[in-house]
């Protein structure tokens, strides 16, 4: 995240260096009024501006565009909901900021810092899908686009989808299907190969991206493999976009443990 020096640099960088100084003064002077009077980092008020519009007034009144050397300068002003705060200056929010990037890097680039904005819990008054929606023409824009349809294997699928999709994807590749709900160390699994010794845990976001159960995930994993059990781990992701190798594992996970002791030893 980009911090009020890391912002001020790039004022400076664009702007000649009156003006720079005048908006960085400006808005500190804005910000600390606001802070004083109790407002949010967002500027809200009952009578009062949002602090967002004067700062951006005050930036594009003073700074104007410099032809300098290795630097391209643009100007636009954006809608409240994708601007937000950072040390007293504009920024644009994580959203803005992933779809702008979206027109200028390559799509494992965006991609990683979609994951990145993901881990730190970032968020934005607009989404991704809602910028999509008002720039549909824009430069990026089929990129954010697979970005947000892998993501929604992953969102936007219930454990009753999940299951069926599961079971239809043993039958079509000819893989023996488990017993469902079966009670192993006492606590109802998912599906189970009792033969094989094999466990597998159908992995929804909504039911299992949560601190608690991302805790109680690894406990339980753990403790199957010390009771001898194999467990596995699916989501959707991995049956309709990595269904081969899931293929591969599921085979040779059903056909391990069904050897004799000796050949496992060998």
């Amino acid at each position: 995240m980009a911090t009020g020096a890391n912002i001020r640099r790039a004022i400076r960088g664009t702007c000649s260096p009156r003006s720079a100084d005048a908006v960085i003064a400006d808005l500190a002077t804005r910000q600390h009024g606001r802070s004083r009077r109790g407002l949010t980092s967002s500027g809200q008020s009952g009578r009062t501006r949002p602090m967002l519009a004067l700062a951006r007034r005050a930036t594009a009144s003073r700074c104007r565009r410099l032809r300098r050397p290795a630097i391209e300068t643009h100007r636009i002003v954006l809608p409240d909901d994708e601007v937000t705060v950072e040390a007293g200056i504009p920024v644009t929010t994580p959203a803005r900021t992933l779809f702008d990037l979206a027109a200028v890097v390559r799509e494992h680039h965006l991609d990683a810092a979609f994951q990145e904005a993901e881990v730190r819990r970032l968020t934005s008054p607009t989404s991704l899908d809602a910028l999509v929606a008002r720039y549909p023409t824009r430069r990026g824009t089929p990129t954010i686009k697979r970005i947000l349809e892998d993501a929604r294997l992953t969102t936007g699928i219930t454990k009753s989808e999940l299951e069926k999709a599961f079971l239809a994807f043993l039958d079509a590749k000819g893989l023996p299907r488990p017993h469902r709900n079966y009670l192993v160390l006492g606590k109802e699994r998912d599906c189970v190969w009792p033969e094989h010794r094999l466990v597998a845990e159908l992995d929804s976001w909504g039911a299992h991206g949560t601190r608690r159960s991302f805790e109680s995930d690894r406990l339980n994993d753990r403790e199957t493999i010390l009771a001898g059990w194999r467990p596995l781990r699916i989501t959707y992701r991995h049956i309709v976009r990595d269904g081969n190798r899931l293929e591969r594992d599921l085979r040779e996970a059903t056909t391990l443990a069904a050897r004799p002791a000796a050949d496992l030893l060998a």
